[in-house]
């Protein structure tokens, strides 16, 4: 993970959990971070690692961070790795690793998409799709003595500095709120032995009657 040093924690309790390794990106260039620079310092870290230990097979991440919002930062960590992205899985169904082929479900507007992608891959999970598998309490307990590995721009291999931070991050929020609530009611429309042109009709007479500028471009668009 990239974050300040209390960011830790969260590694400790992945150690809990029975992970391996942790490594903490936590450097002042950081600071300031958009999902740009973000994706770019972790991307330079985790390939950082698979010259040590191999390229991953998987790399997983959540499908968005709960402050932004944006669903950005695992995409772009596949693209700048060259990975197979696959977004939004609920499930994974298969993992053939003589054929280097992976199955997952993966949620969609209106239903499940099963996808057949080849590895390595990146893979966004949706929450509440797993039930932590709980470390034994021998992992517990040495979480707690175990090193969490602190590594700065430099030891992640980062020579351009101007790519991570502030300086990296070309996104500017200029304000955060919450919309006005419309005070305009929806309107009831009486169905009771009507056929579907008829409503249908109602509607785009309706829509057309509020933005009267929206029949000229629909004429536009469609050369009539």
């Amino acid at each position: 993970t990239m974050g300040p040093p209390m960011a830790e924690d969260s590694l400790r309790k992945a150690l809990g959990y029975g992970a391996d390794r942790a490594v903490l990106l936590t450097d002042r260039y950081f600071a300031g971070s958009d999902t740009l620079a973000t994706s770019f310092a972790l991307s330079q870290a985790i390939a950082k690692i698979g010259e040590t230990f191999g390229r991953p097979d998987i790399v997983f991440t959540g499908k968005q961070t709960i402050d932004g919002d944006t669903a950005q930062v695992g995409p772009g960590i596949a693209k700048r790795l060259d990975l197979s992205q696959l977004t939004y899985v609920a499930k994974i169904a298969s993992i053939d690793l003589d054929t280097r082929e992976i199955e997952v479900a993966r949620r969609a507007e209106g239903g499940t998409q099963l996808l057949k992608s080849r590895l390595p891959c990146l893979i966004t999970m949706l929450e509440d799709t797993n039930e932590i598998r709980r470390g034994s309490l021998q992992q517990a307990l040495c979480a707690a003595r175990r090193q969490v590995v602190k590594w700065t721009a430099a030891d992640a291999g980062i020579d351009d500095l101007t790519r991570c931070g502030l300086r990296g991050s070309p996104t500017v929020v200029k304000r955060v709120f919450a919309p006005t609530a419309r005070a305009e009611r929806a309107a009831q429309i009486d169905t009771a032995e009507r056929g579907l042109q008829d409503i249908a009709d109602e509607l785009i007479a309706d829509i057309l009657t509020r933005r009267p500028a929206l029949e000229h471009e629909l004429a536009f668009n469609s050369g009539t």
